[in-house]
């Protein structure tokens, strides 16, 4: 049971705790403006009653409720700010893989060779496969379900450190701002996680790598016999 409930767990963590992060922030922003209970009027009092009636936990429920919709609005993609990355430079392309993974690649891009003929780029077919990923992710899910939970597994982390490196950023400047400046030393725990973020980003593609090599799921580039990666000059 607790299997099961794993992977839906993994996905609702990070809107909460991005939510939660920038409620924070926001309090500790603009916390005094809100009024105590007893000097509160108009919209606000009624909110105290309408709390009072409900009960603290159908409050606590709706409040992280709340709190999570907020952060599903806000929370970032860690493949969408790989891809951001690569768009600005794409001689880092190969950092979303590891040396291994990026070897496997190489290889695996130059058995497309014997297919695609003369005018077969070696680099071009890379990038294509490399774009495919997330194709391929969901392809696990009819094909694998245990290697797609454990692709799932890295990618969700990804995505958990990415997003908490991102808005804790914020939280140590708002702390150094109103307390002291030592809270700016948080940043390199935010640096800290964000690279490690990207390390769970090449664990996951990895285990698409794998996935590919291993023949569980197969490449629509590589179906087509390298005729694919042309179409994307």
């Amino acid at each position: 049971m607790l299997t099961s409930l794993l992977p839906g767990f993994r996905h609702v963590r990070t809107p909460f705790a991005v939510g939660a992060l920038c409620a924070f922030q926001a309090w500790m922003l603009f916390g005094g403006w809100i009024p105590c209970k007893g000097e509160a009027q108009g919209l606000t009092k009624r909110m105290y009653v309408i709390g009072e009636l409900l009960g603290r936990p159908i409050v606590t429920a709706t409040i992280a409720f709340a709190l999570y919709l907020l952060g599903d609005m806000l929370k970032l993609s860690a493949r969408q700010v790989a891809g951001r990355i690569n768009k600005a430079k794409p001689s880092m392309r190969t950092a979303l893989l590891t040396r291994d993974s990026y070897r496997e690649l190489h290889l695996y891009a130059e058995s497309l060779r014997a297919r695609a003929g003369d005018s077969f780029d070696l680099m071009t077919a890379m990038t294509a496969l490399i774009r495919e990923f997330p194709e391929v992710r969901m392809r696990l899910i009819a094909n694998n379900l245990d290697v797609y939970s454990e692709q799932d597994r890295f990618d969700s982390e990804a995505d958990f450190r990415v997003n908490l490196a991102a808005y804790s950023v914020t939280l140590w400047i708002i702390l150094a701002t109103l307390w002291s400046p030592w809270f700016l030393f948080g940043i390199s725990a935010s640096a800290i996680l964000y690279l490690n973020g990207f390390r769970a980003l090449r664990a996951a593609n990895g285990v698409i790598m794998q996935s590919l090599v291993s023949g569980i799921v197969e490449s629509h580039v590589y179906a087509e016999g390298g005729h694919h990666p042309h179409s994307h000059p």
